[in-house]
């Protein structure tokens, strides 16, 4: 996502992360456009990538907009924006880094990337093992499978790729501590 947003780009994102739900008009261009403008506002402002985002949340808040701090929507739409630095937010991580021995309360963004950082730290030799041997599955049937072996070579050695399987690693432990509760 790069320059101004069209209104169907920032429904679809927030379609896909599973957080349109809390955008209420969100089917309204203006109301998409309004989000857009937001993004835009504070991407550009000089602050860390963490005040960033806890700013956008603020702005979904606020009396004007949604009524809602969400920082799982703040934080994707800033990812899907610019990737790195960003690092994205979700209950399920969360609950998963706790998991792992943190003590996280919802809604710190800044306390969840430093826990994140660490355990991603920990664990990202592994992870990009992983990552970098998907160049030798089999991919007629994947996603992948119109990509070029140096293409898919270049995804899989990218930071932001392997930052994002770490993402799918906790929301997998997030959703099996989940599951264990219910039992």
């Amino acid at each position: 996502m790069s320059g101004v947003h069209s209104a169907i780009q920032i429904r679809v994102a927030l379609k896909y992360y599973k957080v349109a739900r809390n955008f209420k008009g969100l089917k309204k261009d203006g109301v998409a456009e309004k989000i857009s403008k937001q993004l835009l506002e504070v991407d550009g402002c000089e602050k860390s990538y963490s005040d960033k985002v806890k700013d956008l949340a603020e702005r979904f808040k606020g009396k004007d907009s949604f009524g809602q701090y969400n920082l799982s929507a703040a934080s994707k739409l800033l990812w899907l924006r610019n990737r790195s630095p960003y690092l994205i937010y979700d209950k399920r991580a969360v609950t998963a880094l706790n998991r792992l021995g943190n003590r996280l309360k919802n809604a710190d963004y800044t306390l969840y990337c430093d826990a994140w950082l660490k355990e991603y730290k920990e664990r990202s030799g592994g992870i990009s093992s992983a990552a970098h041997g998907l160049v030798n599955l089999p991919r007629k049937y994947t996603a992948t499978f119109t990509l070029t072996n140096d293409e898919l070579i270049e995804i899989v050695h990218s930071k932001w790729f392997i930052e994002r399987v770490f993402d799918i690693y906790l929301w997998e432990i997030g959703a099996a501590k989940q599951r264990n509760n219910e039992s």
